[in-house]
């Protein structure tokens, strides 16, 4: 298994090296890159080191031999604007290396006034260490994954509606800032089946604070979504997926204005642009 180490800041083409590219060449706040070695075979030891986070490889592309590919992510806020990259290799009996300084295309996100339960805008004490519980514990499900890729292909939205509230949108709830709107809402009455986005395992499924009933799903090398929101949780804690089973019904549970399905992307722990993720990972798959 190639290994890569990394971490999320931004992107360029690597311009000194053929057969080793980055796209897109300039992604922003909250977004994600696919990067692609397409000789791969020709080296050993492979590393990737940005800003000192672990990241793996998996096999990608449809012609052999098979070229290598990693998913990098970037932060959503806005100051961070560079990051250093070392990529190091064996050759020919010789190690190689290469070093970039790259940059973040600047991104604004729009802000949004919503109304909700005050309840879940200024929680009780005892509400609020039940939210510190649960932060912790979905931190710890995040702690968990495959170190081989578990999806299978290419991955899709888990419900058809449209968008409702895109990811980045920053939160006014009740006319108090409270954050800012990690993942992408999608359009769905109460009891839409709601689908796997790819094969992975459930690394939690249960009712929250926020986030009402909530799946979280391990896709493999630091790789997870989620899906908020549920009416009803179909999945437990240890189950293997296929890509697009039916993992639970939306619904309106926990923070919400109505009934939809709030879904994230989370690689390498951030959480990105979910559209952003499925247009940039169909790009490993051609």
């Amino acid at each position: 298994m190639l290994k890569l180490i990394l971490s999320a800041v931004s992107c360029v083409l690597w311009a000194n090296e053929p057969g080793i590219t980055v796209s897109p060449s300039h992604p922003s706040n909250g977004g994600v890159a696919l990067l692609k070695i397409a000789d791969a075979a020709a080296r050993s030891e492979l590393s990737l080191t940005q800003d000192g986070k672990p990241i793996g490889f998996f096999e990608c592309g449809k012609k052999e031999p098979k070229s290598a590919c990693a998913f990098l992510s970037f932060p959503f806020e806005e100051e961070v604007k560079t990051s250093k990259v070392d990529l190091s290799w064996k050759q020919s009996e010789s190690v190689r290396t290469h070093t970039l300084t790259v940059q973040l295309k600047p991104k604004s996100f729009p802000i949004t006034k919503l109304r909700v339960d005050p309840s879940k805008v200024n929680p009780t004490a005892e509400d609020q260490i039940r939210i510190e519980t649960e932060k912790k514990e979905i931190l710890e499900a995040f702690t968990h994954s495959s170190a081989v890729p578990l999806w299978e292909g290419r991955f899709k939205r888990p419900a058809k509606g449209g968008e409702t509230s895109p990811y980045g949108q920053k939160r006014m709830f009740n006319n108090e800032v409270k954050g800012v709107h990690y993942g992408l809402d999608l359009r769905a009455v109460e009891g839409t089946p709601i689908y796997a986005t790819n094969s992975g395992t459930v690394v939690l499924a249960k009712e929250l604070f926020y986030a009402g009933n909530l799946v979280v799903l391990d896709h493999g090398l630091n790789l997870f979504s989620s899906y908020a929101h549920l009416s009803k949780i179909e999945v437990k804690v240890g189950d293997k997926v296929k890509a697009g089973a039916r993992i639970g019904l939306s619904g309106s549970s926990g923070r919400v204005t109505g009934p939809h399905l709030h879904w994230t992307i989370r690689v390498h722990g951030l959480n990105v642009d979910p559209k952003e993720f499925l247009q940039v990972s169909s790009k490993a798959f051609r």
